[in-house]
């Protein structure tokens, strides 16, 4: 048990820290982020994560407004999701003429993505990265318009293995 509260309060001081000096991106961290550039770049960074295929997008499947609700009663998730979107969009500033994050172009915003995966954790973007992709993959794959590719048609039940009768095929072993 010890080393879950330290990490849990070295991980909030870490994160209260790095979203204090975030906060120099104009967001305020105390407002809610629901309806406001900030979902925009959520949206935007979640679509990076999870792009358009066979499948729909991260955020046509409204997994940005998933990741908002389970953030709603978690400060410090809050603080965190805060402070990454903030630093995506200041690295666009920084790295691309001063424009937004959802400004940016595909590869643009790609790149972005992968300089907060490249930093060593315990960063505040890594951390970010880590739990928006965890939160994303999970949101996302439970949503059935995105098995088609995965060849994946559902769980067993209620119907069962209705074929269980039969010998298994090849192309499955």
């Amino acid at each position: 048990m010890k080393r879950r509260f330290f990490l849990k309060y070295s991980l909030a001081g870490m994160i209260s820290t790095w979203a204090g000096s975030a906060s120099t991106a104009s967001i305020s961290l105390g407002q809610p982020i629901n309806h406001n550039p900030q979902q925009n770049t959520l949206r935007a960074f979640i679509d990076v994560l999870l792009p358009e295929d066979e499948t729909p997008s991260a955020s046509q499947l409204g997994i940005d407004e998933e990741i908002l609700t389970r953030v709603a009663n978690h400060p410090n998730y809050t603080r965190l999701l805060h402070g990454g979107l903030a630093w995506l969009d200041k690295m666009a500033y920084a790295q691309y003429n001063r424009r937004g994050f959802t400004l940016l172009t595909q590869a643009q915003r790609e790149a972005i993505v992968r300089m907060a995966e490249a930093t060593k954790m315990p960063s505040a973007q890594r951390l970010f990265f880590e739990q928006i992709r965890k939160d994303s993959f999970l949101f996302y794959y439970s949503h059935p318009q995105s098995w088609s590719n995965l060849g994946f048609n559902g769980p067993p039940q209620p119907a069962g293995f209705i074929d269980y009768t039969q010998a298994p095929d090849s192309n499955t072993l």
